[in-house]
């Protein structure tokens, strides 16, 4: 796999194992229309830091920050307290916004970070900030963290999921001054969950491998086994679902080809994708 996508795809797996570890460690919370897939948290960025990715999941919604120097945190904010697994141990009572919070290391298996501290915010929602940093450093990070909303806009829309396909992930990511925002679906399945990401590609390593075109209602799609892709031409950039690491890079498994195809079948791109104000809100971009 290109080294380029293989960084992308593991920013994005870090969060989505987190939202999964919070899924599988306790009771699943089913999603009703009132779902909104947008940020419910706000960050005051001290100086010299950067938003590097922005996840909104079923349940929980993060952003991942960091500094020049090599520091970074995770942001997370969610309805339900997180699970046991995913809270500080052996936690000490600190003071976060006037309020009490606790404070400790995670568990080592859990998470990119080895410490968090853990607070109930004003509007019934928890937040936790895991840090590499030290417990003044969390601490610092943890103040600037407020209840609050950020859109997530998308240059797309699905217009009803393939049956056994679910919205896990609407991940908007920050690199080099540029975003590119994907949605991963995921299909339970026995071994591996099959996960699809839908999204703008970056750099040229979707064209890699021979290209078969074929026409699907009236438009044309490209189709590479050999990156995985299939896309959706636009005035611009391409519009792609890409599949899963783990698949064969010769192939998609059959399972995954026919979602593939039929996840591009009701999926349409925007007129032109490098014009953001174009964008769809990810609100209504996806079927509840």
């Amino acid at each position: 796999m290109d080294c380029g996508l293989r960084r992308l795809l593991g920013a994005a797996i870090v969060l989505t194992l987190i939202a999964a570890i919070s899924a599988c460690a306790e009771p699943q919370v089913v999603r009703g229309p009132a779902h909104l897939w947008h940020l419910t948290h706000r960050i005051d960025l001290p100086s010299g830091w950067r938003v590097d990715q922005r996840n909104v999941g079923p349940t929980e919604s993060s952003t991942s920050i960091s500094d020049r120097g090599g520091a970074g945190c995770l942001i997370s904010s969610s309805v339900a307290k997180p699970p046991r697994a995913l809270r500080p141990v052996h936690a000490a009572v600190v003071t976060v916004q006037g309020g009490d919070a606790r404070y400790g290391d995670l568990a080592p298996d859990f998470g990119p970070y080895p410490r968090a501290v853990l607070w109930r915010g004003s509007r019934d929602h928890w937040f936790r900030v895991s840090c590499n940093l030290d417990r003044v450093g969390i601490l610092r990070i943890a103040e600037t963290v407020h209840p609050g909303t950020h859109t997530v806009r998308v240059p797309f829309r699905v217009t009803e999921l393939p049956d056994g396909i679910s919205l896990e992930q609407v991940i908007e990511t920050s690199a080099d001054g540029a975003g590119r925002v994907t949605a991963a679906f995921e299909m339970p399945a026995s071994g591996h969950p099959l996960i699809m990401e839908v999204g703008t590609p970056t750099g040229r390593w979707y064209k890699r491998g021979a290209v078969q075109r074929r026409m699907l209602h009236g438009r044309t799609i490209e189709i590479r086994n050999a990156t995985q892709t299939i896309c959706l031409a636009t005035r611009s950039e391409p519009v792609c679902i890409s599949g899963p690491s783990y698949e064969p890079s010769k192939d998609w498994s059959p399972q995954a080809r026919r979602v593939a195809f039929r996840t591009a079948d009701v999926l349409i791109p925007v007129a032109d994708p490098a014009d953001e104000s174009t964008w769809i809100d990810a609100d209504r971009a996806f079927p509840e």
